[in-house]
């Protein structure tokens, strides 16, 4: 095991252990991370190849307004340093405030360090580091490493591939995919678009809400044609967002998983 790429898989290719200038290295996929609500249409799992023999998966986020991703690990087990790595699609939106790594100790003892990803590049694989610590001697107990953004606002588009803990010194390299299976990135006035046709289901059952969502509303129903109003307008995609994913009573599970298989 000389360094990641050959390094060995293990719990069916939710981690995988290598070592890097004599240090013993771990990243934990997506898969053996705690994501919640980590299923359709929260969120989607995608494979990628990392080597030309082996697959692994990601996870992308298609919109959630909580978002909190966690890994755990034992005590003694554990390297003296994380980071969780990411990448942002070239449709990505709501990140305008920070998130929050954080790393909660056995005593209670918490550490965090918060990131604006609002002006981070598009499309590249970025570090989201949670410090270091020292594990001292016999140290039992479960450690927790949180991505978390607990923010009442639509998210979307953040890619998270693995979370990589190292013993010293500078993070190792862990392959980005080489491919990754997932639609083309739209453009956020096209998502604006696909996000009314979705609530076009919804339209009847609109009348009913208290009180109506006033523009999103008008919009959905046909008062308001798209082209008279301005993408931009302040909560205008929240509020459709909001009906799109079955926020409101009127606007029933059963209506919105139809409205899934609108294109």
């Amino acid at each position: 095991m000389a360094d990641s790429a050959k390094g060995e898989f293990q719990e069916f290719k939710k981690m995988k252990v290598w070592v890097e200038k004599k240090s013993r290295c771990m990243a934990l996929y997506a898969r053996r991370l705690d994501v919640t609500w980590g299923f359709p249409p929260y969120w989607v799992w995608n494979c990628y190849r990392e080597t030309s023999e082996d697959n692994v998966e990601v996870v992308k986020l298609s919109s959630v307004c909580f978002l909190n991703v966690r890994g755990q690990f034992k005590m003694s087990e554990l390297s003296a340093g994380v980071v969780y790595k990411v990448k942002l699609t070239n449709g990505a939106f709501g990140w305008e405030l920070p998130v929050t790594v954080k790393i909660r100790f056995p005593d209670g003892t918490e550490q965090k360090r918060q990131y604006s990803l609002f002006q981070k590049p598009r499309g590249q694989w970025i570090e989201l580091s949670g410090g270091s610590f020292e594990v001292k001697g016999e140290e039992t107990g479960e450690v927790w490493f949180d991505l978390c953004q607990h923010g009442g606002h639509w998210k979307r588009g953040l890619i998270i591939q693995a979370l990589v803990l190292w013993a010293h010194g500078t993070p190792p390299e862990v392959p980005p995919p080489s491919s990754y299976s997932s639609s083309a990135d739209i453009t956020s006035s096209d998502e604006a678009v696909r996000f009314l046709k979705l609530g076009l289901l919804c339209v009847q059952e609109m009348a009913k809400l208290r009180p109506p969502m006033s523009r999103a509303v008008k919009i959905l129903s046909g008062e308001v044609d798209i082209k008279d109003s301005h993408i931009s307008e302040p909560g205008l995609i929240s509020d459709i967002m909001e009906i799109k994913m079955g926020q409101h009573q009127s606007c029933d599970q059963s209506t919105f998983s139809k409205s899934l298989h609108i294109q």
